[in-house]
C-alpha cells in the first residue's frame, strides 16, 4: 500500500509530494481544506496519468483515488530534486564561480547511480544560468540592445551598504550614454589625493556599452579604484622583431618622458637628428610623436596644442618628487585583470557587470574605512625607481641631452650608442 514519504521542493519553488513508491504529486490549491490537501500525479499531462491522492494533514496519511499510475515510478527522485535545489543554491551564492567549476563541485558528491539519472550537462548549466538570472534580477529585466534604451534597475543604483552609487547617468553632446558609478566618500578621497591613475578596458564591458573606464587614487603606494587604433606599418613590424638596434632606436621617443620640461625641445631636436642619421625610416614615428605629443611647429616658432599635452605624459617631476610613484598605469591594468575574474567572462550582461562593480565597491569601502582611522596600506619595498631617480638627478651632469636619453634607455635595458 502506498504511503506518504515527504514533501520536497519542486523546480519553481512549489512543494511536491513524494510517496514511498517514488511517484511525485503536485498540489491542487483549489481543492485544499483545513484538514486535507488534494494532490495529482505530476505526469497527469505528459503521461495522461489519472492517479491522485488526498493527504490527511494531521496524520500525514494518504488516501488514493484507486486509479493506478500509467507509468513506472522514478528512481532516486528525492536525490535528484535535492541535487537540483543544491545546485540552485550554489549558483545564487557563488555567482562569481565559473559555471563549469560550479558544476564540477556539485557533481563531485554524486553517486554513479545518480549521475545516470541526472539531466545532460548542458541542461544543468542552464539551471545554473537561470538561477543566477533570478538572483541578480536580470530574469525580470530584459537586456537592452542599445545603451540609450537601457533602464538602470533599482538594484544597481546603490552599493551593498545601501549608499547612492550613481553619480551621473546621461548623454553627452556627441550622443554617447555615460553612467558614472562612485560614492560620496570615493569622491572625497579623490579630492584629497592629487595622484590619480586612469585606464579603460573592453573585455568586461557589456556589449551595449563601448568601454569600462576606472579612476584610481594612489595612496601610500596603494592603487584604490574610486570611480569606474592605429595601424602599424607591416614592414616596420617585421624589422622591429628581427633588428634589435632598430627596435631599440624606435623606443627612444618614449624616454623623453624623463626629460625635464624645460629641456624637452632640445632633447627632441637632438633625438630627431640622431634618428635621421641612423634609421631615417623611423622619422615617421618621430613625426607622429611630435604631432601628437608636442604639437606641430608653426612658422612663428610656436607649437599647436598637441592631442596629449606634455604635462600629461612627462614623468620627470613625478620621479623627482616621489620616486616610488607609479610611472605607468600597470597597477590599474592589474586591477582590470582581477576584475575579469570577478566578472568571469568577456562581454557580460549589464546585470552581471553592475553586480560585479557593486561587489568591487565592498573592497574599496574596506580600504577607505581603514584609511579613515589612519591604517595605511603596507609599505612597498624600495623599487628600482630609485635608480631612475639617481639618473634624473644627474641630468645636468651629462654632456648632452642625447647622452642622458641613452642613460635612461640603458636603465630600461636598451643599450644604445651615438
Amino acid at each position: 500500500m502506498v504511503s506518504f514519504s515527504k514533501l520536497v521542493d519542486g523546480q519553481r519553488g512549489t512543494k511536491l509530494l513524494l510517496d514511498t513508491d517514488g511517484h511525485l504529486y503536485s498540489r491542487r490549491a483549489d481543492r485544499e481544506t483545513l484538514v486535507t490537501s488534494y494532490w495529482r500525479c505530476q505526469k497527469y499531462r505528459s503521461q495522461k496519468c489519472s492517479a491522485a491522492v488526498t493527504l490527511l494533514k494531521e496524520y500525514l496519511t494518504l488516501i488514493t483515488n484507486q486509479k493506478p499510475h500509467s507509468h513506472l515510478p522514478g528512481t532516486l527522485v528525492a536525490e535528484k530534486l535535492e541535487f537540483r535545489q543544491s545546485l540552485k543554491r550554489k549558483a545564487s551564492d557563488q555567482h562569481l564561480s565559473a559555471t563549469q567549476n560550479l558544476l564540477t563541485e556539485a557533481l563531485s558528491g554524486c553517486s554513479s547511480d545518480l549521475n545516470v539519472e541526472l539531466p545532460k550537462l548542458e541542461s544543468l548549466a542552464r539551471v545554473v544560468q537561470r538561477s543566477r538570472a533570478v538572483s541578480s534580477g536580470s530574469a525580470n529585466h530584459s537586456e537592452a540592445s542599445l545603451a540609450a534604451e537601457f533602464v538602470l534597475p533599482p538594484t544597481c543604483t546603490t552599493t551593498l551598504r545601501e549608499e547612492n552609487f550613481v553619480l551621473f547617468d546621461g548623454v553627452t553632446e556627441e550622443g554617447s550614454r555615460i553612467i558614472v558609478f562612485s560614492t560620496k566618500q570615493n569622491l572625497e578621497v579623490l579630492e584629497q589625493n592629487p595622484n590619480w591613475i586612469a585606464d579603460g578596458t573592453f573585455y568586461v564591458c557589456p556589449r551595449i556599452f563601448q568601454q569600462s573606464y576606472s579612476i584610481h587614487a594612489v595612496i601610500d603606494g596603494k592603487c584604490i579604484p574610486l570611480s569606474l587604433q592605429k595601424r602599424i606599418n607591416k614592414s616596420f613590424k617585421v624589422r622591429y622583431r628581427t633588428d634589435k638596434a632598430f627596435a631599440r632606436a624606435s623606443r627612444l621617443v618614449a624616454f623623453l618622458a624623463f626629460v625635464p620640461l624645460a629641456s624637452i625641445e632640445d632633447a627632441f631636436e637632438a633625438l630627431s637628428v640622431h634618428i635621421a642619421g641612423t634609421f631615417p625610416e623611423l622619422l615617421a614615428v618621430v613625426n607622429y610623436f611630435e604631432n601628437s605629443y608636442l604639437g606641430q611647429a608653426t612658422p612663428e616658432g610656436q607649437r599647436t596644442s598637441p592631442k596629449f599635452p606634455v604635462q600629461f605624459w612627462n614623468h620627470y617631476s613625478t620621479i623627482m618628487v616621489d620616486p616610488d610613484y607609479p610611472r605607468t598605469s600597470n597597477l590599474v591594468e592589474g586591477f582590470h585583470r582581477g576584475f575579469k575574474t570577478r566578472v568571469n567572462r568577456a562581454r557580460p550582461t549589464v546585470q552581471e557587470y553592475f553586480r560585479a562593480i557593486r561587489e568591487q565597491q565592498v573592497t574599496t569601502d574596506f580600504h577607505l574605512d581603514r584609511l579613515a582611522v589612519g591604517l595605511t596600506p603596507s609599505k612597498k619595498r624600495r623599487t628600482s625607481n630609485w635608480d631612475l631617480f639617481a639618473i634624473c638627478t644627474g641630468f645636468e651632469d651629462h654632456s648632452s641631452t642625447l647622452e642622458y636619453l641613452f642613460a635612461i634607455a640603458e636603465f630600461f635595458g636598451h643599450t644604445l650608442t651615438a
